[in-house]
């Protein structure tokens, strides 16, 4: 039946087929052209439906706060799309977007579609620290529906130390995370001592790939000693301290 007012007619006939009308009123059809919306009345103030996530349970979990290494930063969200009458919504499309902190925009990182019992699942691939949010194409991700989750991530350090002979250590290793951030991350090599972790030579810069390698030198009392030695590399605004395993070596 197409949109607009129409005439509706109810007639009686009985067994003697004598006809009667026992209705005659003009009513109005306003069809919406999508099914997930013919489930919604409600509207937001931009003119679309308005819906509910509702978050499957260990999509839940993380609404408290995701702390992560950057290998396992990867995250597999879901949940179920309603309307604010309780309905599942199919057919709707939810999108993922992340942002990291001092960032004005965020990056859209995947959009599905709700399937017929209004359910969704969206993947965020391995990043830095971030706030991700879920909303509907119907409503702004700073809308009041829309849901964040903010993961702390921490990235790989690796150590490895060469002694070189007289005195001289070459340290080496990769921090492992992406995006590195400008400027480029700093680590700083450090040997323990009995006021505890001391700063070793300078604090070098990584490269592109997050690779970095220092040389320092110990002087003449250094050699023959026993050091235990680590990796530090310092918090910045897209993860979290990152720490290498201790490494123990005699200088020669």
């Amino acid at each position: 039946m197409s949109d607009g007012p129409h005439e509706l007619v109810v007639t009686v006939i009985d067994a003697a087929q004598n006809a009667a009308t026992v209705l005659r009123q003009t009513i109005t059809t306003n069809n919406r052209s999508t099914v997930s919306a013919k489930l919604s009345s409600d509207a937001s103030g931009a003119g679309g439906p308005v819906y509910a996530i509702a978050l499957d349970a260990p999509t839940q979990a993380l609404m408290r706060g995701v702390r992560r290494t950057w290998t396992r930063s990867a995250l597999t969200l879901s949940g179920t799309l309603k309307t604010s009458t309780g309905v599942p919504a199919p057919g709707v499309a939810v999108t993922l977007r992340s942002q990291h902190a001092g960032e004005d925009t965020s990056q859209l990182l995947g959009t599905t579609t709700t399937d017929a019992a209004g359910h969704w699942v969206l993947r965020a691939p391995r990043g830095a620290s971030r706030t991700l949010t879920i909303s509907t194409n119907s409503q702004p991700p700073s809308a009041p529906g829309a849901l964040t989750i903010r993961q702390s991530v921490r990235p790989g350090l690796s150590l490895r130390v060469q002694p070189r002979g007289g005195g001289w250590l070459r340290f080496s290793g990769r921090l492992r995370i992406a995006p590195l951030g400008r400027p480029r991350p700093l680590v700083v090599i450090q040997a323990r001592s009995a006021k505890g972790w001391q700063a070793v030579g300078s604090p070098v810069r990584v490269s592109r790939s997050g690779a970095y390698s220092l040389s320092y030198n110990g002087g003449p009392r250094s050699i023959n000693g026993r050091y235990a030695l680590r990796a530090i590399a310092p918090s910045t605004r897209l993860f979290a301290t990152a720490t290498s395993a201790i490494r123990k070596t005699v200088v020669r």
